[in-house]
Parts: C-alpha cells; structure tokens; sequence
C-alpha cells in the first residue's frame, strides 16, 4: 500500500513497473480507506495538501490550473505557493525517472492517415477548405496516436504543447502560409517531416521573417512597460480600514463572462457594501461596484473596495501584484501571443448577412 512519496518514486524505478499498473492508496484524501489508482494519480495526489479532495482523474494543465485556484480561494496565498513549487520541484524528478519517450512509429503516417491525407487534400486549392479537411486528418491522427499508447500524444492531451494544428504542421501538411500583407500562398502538401520543395521553402520563410521581427522589436516595449508600472505602484498598499465609505463605484452590466470575475468583491445594494458570491443573483443585472479607482482611504486601499481576495494575500503590497500581473498579461498577449500567431494562419468565411443578423 502506498503511503508515502518515496515508495511512488521506489516503484518506478523498479524495471517490472509500468506507469499505468494499478496500485492501492490509503491516506486523509480517502478517509484513511483503501482505493486502487495508477501510480500517477497517487503521486499527484501527495504533492496536494492534506485536505484537499481526492482528484482520480487525468490531470491536464487545465485541471491544474483550476486545482491552484481552488486552492489559493480556500487556502490562501501561501497555501497555494508552496504546492505550486512542490509539483514543480517533484515534476523535474518524475520527468528523469519516468520521462516522455516517442517512438519512430510517432513520426511516420500510418496507411490509414496517408490515405486520407492523398484523397482529401491533393488537389485542393482553398485555402479555407483546405485547413479544415487538413484539422480532420490531424484529430484521425491523434487518436491514432492515443490508440497507440504514444508519447506523443501524452503530451498534446495533457496541454502542455501543441495541438492538433501543430501535428497537422510537422506530420501531415503544411497549408498555406501569409507574408506581412496577410497575402495567402497555394496550400503545401508537404509537411515539416517531408521536407519542402524550394518554392515553398521560400513562402513559409514568410512567416518566419515575421515572427523574428515581433520578437526583436516586441520584446523591449513590454519590459520597459512593466518596470514603470511597478515603479509607479510601487507604495499602493492593503489598507487596515475595512470600508472607505466612498460614494462613488462602477456602474456595469454583469454579463456570463463578467460574472466570473467579479466574485469575492462588493457592489452597493441599498446604500450597503455586500459580497458578490457564486450564489449572488447579479447575472444580466446592472450593478453599483465598489474598484480601487474610487477609494478614498488615505493609507492604501481599503478591502471593500479591493474585495474580499485580500484575505488570501500573503503581502499588503497590492501594487506590486498588480504590476506583475499587469506587465505578464502584456507580455504574454502582446510579443508571445503576436509571436505564436505569426506563425501560423487562421481562416474564416465571411458571410455579411450571417454575421449582420448575428
């Protein structure tokens, strides 16, 4: 029976051990019962905090992340930090004992998946059409992948690189490629793994070009944005006062997406400050909320108007979070979203009355 972290990494060293073996589990996550897992999913489970719940289910990177919310909102910051670099930490070692491996098979189409490439995309000339028979083949070709227990495919699953669109890329074709005037080339049947002709060497070498200008040019403008964004907020602080009493707030219509982000903080409800919570009728409404722009408490900004996420701050400096936030949004969005999509071309059929009407 499993009990401690250093049997899990016992076990898989040993040579008879496959990852996928199943093996019994027994601590305060299953109330001290016993419960068959994979050996994964019970060293995932002992990097989580004691109480938080069993998770027996494949863990992604979106799962992750959403793990790391739940516990920050129940546990708080320093809660949350510390698991965030436990499962960093015991991630490299895993990586070295069990690592990701490919096969050749991972790199070479089957039969089935190169028929299906030779009947739908040889001689089709759409660059639309073309993308999405292209997106078809490639969701054949994962699953192919998953049936074949591949490494390859362990990867894209979990999210943590690629898609079907990059497999379609380096294993299946190419596409068509778009120069800095968004001008589209003839669709390549060629994949990176084929190789390509020196006319289309030449045509994807446009998207390259691309991609290297907003990296040289787009890297410096985030960076410098962010030290002064940190230089300027740099004294905001948690202020000890709950309430400011300010009679001023934002006036917003609380749409799906909205609603999500406007939890923990406080909207005015008859003169009176009351916590936005998951069971809080504000969908669709228009409400008075309290922000950060309107506080008036002299020392920092007070919690009703920064919302109850205070509580799970390990630090009073508000600012510098803010900063930081700020400056990785920008950076992210701006130079490595710019970037990625450089690379690649996204295609859509315009139909004016559809999106009129719509």
């Amino acid at each position: 029976m499993i009990t401690e972290l250093s049997q899990v990494y016992e076990e898989l060293q040993k040579p008879e051990v496959e990852v996928n073996s199943k093996f019994m589990y027994s601590s305060a996550k299953t109330n001290n019962r016993t419960k068959k897992m994979s050996l994964g999913r019970i060293w995932f489970n002992m990097l989580l905090p004691d109480d938080y719940k069993l998770i027996n289910e494949a863990v992604t990177k979106k799962l992750t992340n959403s793990i790391m919310i739940d516990i920050l909102n129940t546990s708080g910051a320093k809660v949350a930090s510390d698991t965030l670099s436990k499962i960093n930490s015991e991630a490299f070692k895993m990586q070295t004992i069990v690592p990701v491996t490919f096969q050749e098979q991972d790199f070479t189409l089957p039969d089935k998946i190169q028929k299906m490439k030779d009947d739908r995309l040889n001689g089709e000339t759409d660059p639309v059409k073309f993308q999405e028979k292209l997106t078809v083949i490639a969701n054949e070709y994962l699953k192919w992948l998953k049936d074949n227990n591949s490494g390859l495919y362990d990867i894209v699953a979990s999210g943590a690189k690629g898609n079907a669109t990059d497999i379609a890329v380096l294993l299946i074709a190419r596409g068509s490629t778009s120069d800095f005037d968004g001008n589209l080339t003839k669709p390549s049947t060629h994949a990176v793994n084929d190789g390509y002709t020196l006319n289309e060497f030449y045509e994807n070498a446009n998207q390259a070009r691309s991609a290297l200008f907003i990296r040289s040019v787009g890297s410096a403008v985030p960076g410098d944005t962010s030290r002064i964004t940190a230089f300027a907020n740099s004294n905001v602080v948690l202020s000890d006062t709950q309430d400011c009493k300010t009679n001023r707030y934002l006036t917003i219509k609380v749409t799906k997406d909205l609603s999500e982000r406007i939890l923990q903080r406080y909207h005015m409800v008859n003169g009176k400050p009351t916590l936005i919570t998951s069971d809080s009728d504000v969908l669709d409404k228009v409400i008075k909320l309290r922000s950060p722009l309107y506080c008036i408490q002299k020392d920092g900004i007070c919690p009703t108007c920064y919302g109850e996420t205070a509580k799970t701050l390990d630090s009073k400096t508000i600012g510098l979070l803010a900063s930081s936030v700020i400056g990785t949004k920008i950076l992210n969005n701006f130079t490595m979203k710019s970037r990625h999509l450089s690379s690649s071309v996204r295609f859509k059929n315009v139909d004016l009355v559809k999106d009129l009407i719509r």
